[in-house]
């Protein structure tokens, strides 16, 4: 039986006060758009589309190619040219129809990543590119911050005399 965990808004919207306020937030920030910069090969008439908003989209989107970037969210945005109203793991876009799709710190925070991901593949054009921004859960940082086991788990039987 499929376990699916339940969503938890809020996490995300700690996310991006974190992702905009805090020192390394801002960091992660930066790497993320520039890497996006540089990655992002738009066409002419080539179709982006986001789903969910993060606030610093104007850092890795040309504004030259802004009327090809759809962004998809909840709620709507402050700025953008074109928005449509949708959730993640339901996008109302026709069967392979965008050309770039960018999930930006959308699977870290969604109930069912799953159908995001079959989404995402359902309104890709073939040979179309999927961008996946995202944290490491198993990253040497949040590792170093999990609890500490006791040093000895030794038991007697294990022990060599």
């Amino acid at each position: 039986m499929k376990k699916i965990r339940p969503e938890k808004p809020q996490s995300r919207h700690e996310f991006l006060k974190w992702y905009h306020v805090a020192s390394l937030g801002q960091t992660l920030q930066e790497k993320e758009a520039a890497f996006l910069r540089g990655s992002l090969n738009l066409a002419y008439k080539h179709t982006v589309l986001q789903v969910g908003r993060l606030g610093s989209e104007s850092r890795y989107i040309d504004p030259e190619m802004i009327g090809s970037f759809v962004l998809a969210d909840k709620q709507g945005p402050r700025s953008s040219p074109v928005f449509v109203q949708a959730t993640a793991g339901s996008l109302p876009f026709q069967s392979e129809s965008i050309d770039t799709v960018l999930l930006p710190h959308v699977l870290e925070f969604v109930a069912d990543r799953h159908q995001v991901l079959r989404e995402a593949e359902r309104v890709l054009k073939p040979e179309g590119h999927l961008f996946i921004l995202g944290l490491n859960p198993w990253s040497p940082l949040r590792l170093l911050s999990l609890p500490r086991r006791p040093a000895s788990f030794r038991s007697e039987e294990h022990t060599s005399e």
